[in-house]
């Protein structure tokens, strides 16, 4: 299926724009380097569509060596995103100050190399601002403005939480857009989730 963002980070759309300036094309890593594999250099299992960033990060690293799982056989249910208070100051109740938090990426051991690679965890700690924008959502959308969506517009779950989050709420669909994965495993965290 057609991919918009980078398998590796879900944090980038893939495309950038040609030399002449007048198209745009994906970026393509080859999964195993064709300087180490270069019997591997055009297959079409090989090539990824992936971010600049993220191709830049891997480049010419073994990645048969270095137990590095390919982005097409990780599963969304290898890694998941959890936000943990790590400040308790009862002055701050009501304000989401981003300090108040630390994100966390829980993965299982398989993924663990692909983490050391693109430092995913590292990464996404910069975004405690969606964090903080997820939490005050939850206070500012009750059950009640829910339920109203749907007996008035008969809108779906996926429509509301399309709406609502400027988010996909389907597994298939979490590539068509950058930081989705993490939106979604975070509104599950927080209880987001429950109000749909």
């Amino acid at each position: 299926h057609e991919r918009n963002t980078c398998p590796y980070c879900n944090r980038n759309y893939i495309f950038v724009v040609n030399k002449e300036g007048n198209k745009l094309r994906p970026e393509i890593d080859h999964f195993f380097p064709k300087s180490i594999y270069p019997f591997l250099a055009i297959s079409f299992y090989n090539l990824i569509p992936s971010c600049l960033p993220c191709n830049h990060v891997k480049k010419d690293k073994d990645s048969f060596s270095d137990n590095l799982i390919s982005p097409y056989e990780i599963n969304f249910y290898d890694f998941k995103f959890t936000c943990r208070l790590v400040n308790i100051n009862f002055s701050l109740i009501g304000k989401y100050n981003e300090n108040r938090f630390k994100i966390v990426l829980n993965k299982n051991r398989n993924v663990i190399k692909n983490d050391e690679y693109f430092k995913l965890e590292l990464l996404y700690e910069q975004h405690k601002d969606i964090v903080a924008d997820l939490l005050l959502k939850k206070l500012i959308y009750p059950i009640s403005y829910i339920k109203e969506l749907k007996k008035n517009f008969a809108f779906t779950d996926d429509e509301i939480y399309r709406f609502l989050f400027c988010n996909y709420l389907k597994d298939e669909d979490l590539h068509k857009k950058p930081l989705s994965k993490f939106i979604k495993d975070i509104s599950e965290d927080i209880g987001l989730l429950k109000i749909i």
